[in-house]
């Protein structure tokens, strides 16, 4: 008999949780689990979101709650967590219940799949360093504690340090990395470049990729102002930034206003939502992650498996993600930082070599999150 699984995610547009799960449900076999996936709110947040609904295998049995809403003609556009969408939603779930069920996502509240969900098991799968996610409200959070099997955690150093913060994870949080498909993200890279994007690589200028959408903790501005420094260095590179970003917003202002006072028009570019980033990421030199916390990034570990080099921050995703020295670079927090680390990377082919060949020594090494879920899964069955 096959195991029942259920996912219970609030959106499903293009980020590093939501890609996460994607890969996993193209790496689970069809002949050993039954899964079901909840949608509750489809409806974009901003201009541009790509939605990975139509990449989801044909059986895996999708629930698009809202969908379902407007077809039964109600004027609601977004989930509330109110009772009576609780409710309805919960009368699209298989009846007798499910093995696990997951609550994807630390965003949002576990209010529904604790309260309406059947099920031997619950977990909530965690995607953040939750002592410094800004958005996180633990309170609210671990109200429904006493529902949930377990917490999951995609690095080890994320789950320690949330562990260290919020008592209620104690005893209950585990370790589970997310799954790459590196197949996938190989036939995706061998595709090729767009017509738009060869332009760039046609300068004979080195180009350095990253790969994330534009909010406050990726700090795009501090990329800018590495950038700008390295310019005042004479050092010339094309730095390519792939992911959304909300034109209308303030945070777009502020990058097109330093960019522009920097004098890098002409150098970095914000290209917005890219629905196949892999050719450039393995086109590019480095991949490039200065973010201000990453528990486990999964561009990282996608570059890893295209066998390139990463620079990044030292977050604790990068730090356990990343051999310093042997398939990428490691720094600081600063622009300065940043901007040293980029100049020794780009001024050495010697390096770039190394930690070329590096990466591509571990492209075949990646983490065994399919193991580790499915360990979890058999467990619990014992």
């Amino acid at each position: 008999m096959k195991t029942r699984l259920l996912f219970v995610i609030t959106q499903f547009y293009k980020g590093g949780a939501e890609t996460a799960l994607l890969q996993l449900f193209h790496s689970l076999p069809p002949e050993k689990y039954d899964v079901d996936f909840l949608v509750l709110n489809d409806q974009p947040l901003a201009s541009g979101q790509q939605s990975l609904l139509a990449q989801v295998p044909a059986w895996v049995r999708v629930h698009n709650f809202m969908q379902a809403e407007r077809q039964r003609g109600a004027l609601v556009r977004a989930w509330h967590n109110t009772p009576g969408q609780h409710r309805r939603a919960a009368a699209m779930l298989r009846e007798g219940g499910y093995a696990w069920a997951f609550q994807v996502g630390e965003w949002s509240s576990p209010a529904f799949v604790a309260r309406r969900v059947q099920a031997a098991h619950k977990a909530a799968w965690i995607h953040a360093d939750l002592d410094k996610a800004p958005y996180f409200r633990g309170k609210q959070y671990f109200k429904w504690d006493s529902a949930f099997t377990c917490y999951l955690f995609v690095s080890e150093d994320s789950r320690k340090s949330s562990e260290a913060a919020w008592p209620a994870l104690r005893g209950k949080s585990r370790c589970v990395h997310n799954v790459v498909d590196a197949a996938t993200v190989r036939q995706f890279a061998a595709a090729g470049l767009q017509p738009e994007d060869e332009a760039f690589f046609a300068r004979g200028l080195p180009v350095v990729f990253t790969c994330a959408n534009v909010r406050p903790e990726k700090n795009h501005l501090r990329q800018v102002q590495a950038m700008a420094l390295l310019k005042q260095r004479g050092v010339d590179f094309l730095w390519l930034n792939a992911g959304i970003l909300q034109e209308n917003g303030q945070l777009a202002h502020q990058l097109r206003t330093a960019i522009r006072a920097a004098g890098l028009e002409d150098r970095c570019f914000m290209l917005g939502a890219r629905e196949n980033p892999y050719s450039m990421m393995q086109k590019a030199e480095a991949l490039t992650v200065f973010s201000d916390s990453e528990s486990w990034s999964m561009v990282i570990t996608e570059a890893l498996a295209l066998g390139k080099p990463v620079l990044a921050t030292r977050t604790s995703g990068a730090l356990a993600q990343i051999a310093e020295g042997v398939d990428g670079l490691l720094c600081d927090f600063t622009a300065e930082a940043i901007a040293d680390t980029l100049e020794r990377f780009l001024a050495d082919a010697t390096l770039r070599g190394r930690l070329a060949a590096g990466a591509a020594a571990r492209s075949g090494q990646l983490p065994a999150g399919l193991v580790e879920f499915e360990a979890l899964i058999a467990e619990r069955e014992a």
